[in-house]
């Protein structure tokens, strides 16, 4: 079976059970026959498992309700892979008190040491319990951006082996438990990508997920992979760290063109299908990517797809728009994937930071642009027969663009806003945030902790709702009453540090 599917990452933001159970009915309408979920990671651990007692995050799945998920999915035609993150992106672990000592250091990227009998104790605990839940042939289980070396004894290990030897003997362990289980496993490719000493040691029935995240994705680390003899599955990315707030036409959507020409290249190893990544959904509001992923589909069909066509085919099926309406919408979602930021630029906007090199009438243009595109689709929103909420958060998504660039730019302006705008700014702003909060209600959980503040704080900037509130305290703090607060907690400051002063003489 040759492999067409997509990545949903619960670990960082786990959507409500409807999502779920929606997007393999999405997928599976589109030909897909495949889901990677990706269940466990730093940021916490979406399946309750019995063998460690407190791993799971809040609102996570128990085993019945994964059963019965796995159950559906098969009916529609879909594999529900899981992945068991075992080295880096191992936070769900050692976050607990319990497992704390065997954190391998405090950096962005960090792993649970690989030396320890500990840490294999429960990492076969983990891998043997998920497999016996999931009940399909494949078996993910991370691997990837791991960082090792901190750990008092894995320190002690380099200084007579090789970090190679460390991975390795790593990957072996892991390898017998998962094929003892009767599963073939998979890996996320990095690590062998990065050195040729990896590369020769892993067994060659190990699945590669290679995952290239450029534009223009070179076909040589795909190639490499065929040549050492391993099977390959390609994994471009929807939603990724250089794209966030929306699929566009100059990252994302080039991506999973570029990747869905390397099924083409042959070796001693074979292409075994593509997953299309989605990662980290606190960056975007999960109704409003149905068309992209629509879209991602359709490439991964025929990359030579053609974008309005495929649009427009999706406003009839999905929205039910019919004629010029259909045509309408799918000319403002093509606009709206050329105008979708990256990520330097996003982030400055979201706090009302004018971006590097970017002026305040560039930005004020882009704010124009996007506003045309909100317009359009408030007045088609009278023509929609189906869907309504999915459609109603796109279009939420494209105000919420609209705005901030517009208020980033009027806060940038020479002149400035008069106090009048600011309020304006300030109100319009606070109601937008307020919808995109409910959003979240709706499509996630209310209660989630990861609604307020993310677990590990290197996500901040990557959480829409957070980033959002920046902006609007950017423009509260200019306004007049708030600015003489702020002005008045300064002096304040000042005499009580003047007064401890003298004290202290």
């Amino acid at each position: 079976m040759f492999l067409r599917g997509f990545m949903f990452d619960s670990a960082r933001c786990l959507e409500s059970r409807s999502y779920y159970k929606s997007a393999i009915d999405f997928v599976s309408d589109r030909g897909a026959n495949a889901i990677l979920w990706h269940f466990t990671d730093d940021q916490g651990c979406t399946l309750e498992f019995d063998s460690v007692p407190g791993i799971a995050s809040p609102n996570a799945y128990n085993k019945d309700e994964i059963r019965q998920l796995i159950k559906y999915a098969r009916s529609r035609g879909i594999e529900l892979i899981p992945e068991v993150a075992s080295l880096g992106h191992s936070r769900y672990i050692t976050r607990l008190p319990a497992y704390a000592h065997l954190n391998e250091s405090n950096s962005i990227f960090t792993g649970i040491c690989p030396i320890s009998k500990e840490t294999r104790q429960i990492i076969k605990k983990l891998i043997e319990e998920a497999a016996e839940v999931f009940d399909g042939p494949n078996f993910h289980v991370g691997l990837d951006e791991a960082n090792f070396g901190d750990h008092p004894l894995t320190a002690a290990a380099l200084q007579t082996r090789t970090r190679a030897d460390i991975f390795t003997d790593h990957v072996s362990f892991i390898y017998g438990i998962v094929t003892r289980a009767g599963k073939r496993m998979w890996m996320w490719a990095d690590g062998v990508l990065k050195d040729p000493e990896v590369a020769r040691r892993v067994p060659r029935d190990v699945v590669m997920c290679n995952w290239q995240y450029r534009p223009a994705a070179p076909t040589d680390s795909t190639q490499y992979l065929l040549d050492q003899g391993f099977d390959v599955v390609l994994c471009p990315a929807l939603i990724s760290h250089d794209q966030t707030l929306f699929p566009g036409e100059e990252f994302a959507l080039p991506n999973i063109r570029c990747m869905k020409n390397h099924e083409a290249l042959t070796g001693q190893g074979k292409i075994l299908g593509s997953i299309c990544t989605i990662w980290t959904g606190v960056r975007f509001m999960s109704e409003s990517i149905w068309p992209a992923i629509d879209l991602a589909a359709a490439i991964m069909d025929d990359p030579k797809v053609e974008t309005k066509n495929a649009l427009d085919r999706f406003a009839q099926e999905y929205f039910g728009l019919t004629g010029s309406d259909a045509r309408s919408w799918a000319d403002l979602c093509d606009r709206v994937m050329h105008l979708s930021p990256l990520r330097t630029e996003w982030l400055a906007i979201g706090k009302a930071q004018l971006p590097d090199e970017m002026t305040a009438e560039q930005i004020e243009a882009k704010g124009s642009d996007w506003e045309r595109q909100a317009e359009k689709l408030r007045n088609l929103s009278s023509t929609v027969r189906r869907n309504r909420r999915a459609y109603r958060t796109f279009r939420l998504m494209v105000e919420v663009a609209a705005h901030w660039y517009a208020m980033t730019a009027r806060l940038a302006m020479s002149d400035g806003p008069t106090n009048a705008e600011l309020k304006r700014i300030y109100q319009k702003g606070s109601n937008l945030l307020r919808r995109v909060e409910g959003a979240w209600d709706q499509e996630r959980h209310a209660d989630d902790p990861k609604k307020i503040a993310p677990p590990v704080e290197y996500f901040r900037d990557d959480h829409l709702i957070l980033l959002l509130r920046q902006g609007i305290e950017s423009a509260r703090q200019r306004l007049p009453a708030e600015r003489e607060a702020i002005q008045t907690k300064v002096r304040t400051r000042k005499t009580t540090e003047m007064k401890k002063t003298v004290v202290q003489k």
